[in-house]
């Protein structure tokens, strides 16, 4: 008797519509849970997305990660050393885009005729787009 009794409340109009409502109250959290991953993921998306425009409107894009210099500049202004095996790259400088191009400069150390060690800067202009320069100076 107790187990058909148990049977029926399990049936009951109230137990069922008790288990209803707690289906439904999982269900409505987990796809609150989904939306709130959802916008999260949008809005990490977004900021990346904004500091990725950031970081080309400043011209970082064309920098390399390594050392912060542009590497075809650098390689150039290698070229052009009386030695080129003794060009260290020190720092390297550019300013917001301005019609399409960055100004760039960049001070490097080298080896003079005497032995010594110089410091010298080197100026020039990249393209946003497709990161390619123009030497302008080398000092």
């Amino acid at each position: 008797m107790t187990t058909a009794v148990a049977v029926s409340e399990a049936q009951s109009p109230e137990a069922v519509a008790r288990r209803e409502a707690k289906a439904e109250r999982r269900e409505a959290d987990r796809t609150a849970k989904e939306a709130r991953k959802a916008a999260q993921k949008a809005s990490e998306e977004a900021a990346k997305a904004i500091e990725e425009a950031e970081n080309r409107r400043k011209g970082f894009h064309c920098l390399s990660a390594w050392d912060g210099s542009h590497p075809e500049f650098k390689r150039a202004v290698k070229e052009m050393m009386r030695n080129p095996k003794s060009f260290e790259h020190v720092e390297t400088r550019v300013t917001p885009v301005s019609d399409g191009r960055h100004t760039i400069m960049m001070t490097y150390r080298s080896e003079n005729g005497f032995g010594g060690m110089t410091v010298g800067e080197a100026l020039g202009s990249y393209s946003n787009v497709d990161c390619s320069y123009s030497l302008l100076s080398v000092e």
